[in-house]
């Protein structure tokens, strides 16, 4: 069965996602400026969201030292529930979940940090 982005609005606004974040964010891409630690349970899925935040210009440092104040941190991408609890020396850098890049490439606007926002740590 072949998909139709035609005859399902949700394909569609998938489909047309690449071009529209294009067009949106110019040449430099959603996440141009941005250094993010990524930290998922699924090794797959980890290469993947990696892939997908360099792609967008965003930069990915592994935070092996939790001690260091890793000052240059935009942010924390966590996808599990388990990873509430990070002992991040700078607490200024936000836990978000990771759907949230997932919303940046989809929506027309950029959407709010808040509302993805992880427990507190």
């Amino acid at each position: 069965m072949r998909l139709n982005p035609e005859s399902d609005p949700e394909l569609a606004k998938l489909a047309s996602s690449a071009r529209r974040c294009r067009l949106r964010y110019n040449t430099e891409g959603p996440f141009h400026g941005w250094t993010a630690s990524i930290l998922s349970n699924h090794p797959r899925r980890l290469e993947c969201y990696e892939r997908l935040f360099k792609a967008g210009g965003g930069r990915v440092i592994n935070i092996t030292d939790y001690r260091r104040r890793h000052d240059d941190l935009t942010f924390i991408l966590v996808d599990s529930p388990e990873q509430t609890h990070i002992p991040l020396k700078n607490p200024a850098v936000p836990l978000l979940r990771i759907n949230y890049i997932h919303n940046v490439v989809l929506e027309d606007e950029k959407p709010d940090q808040n509302l993805y926002k992880s427990k507190t740590r």
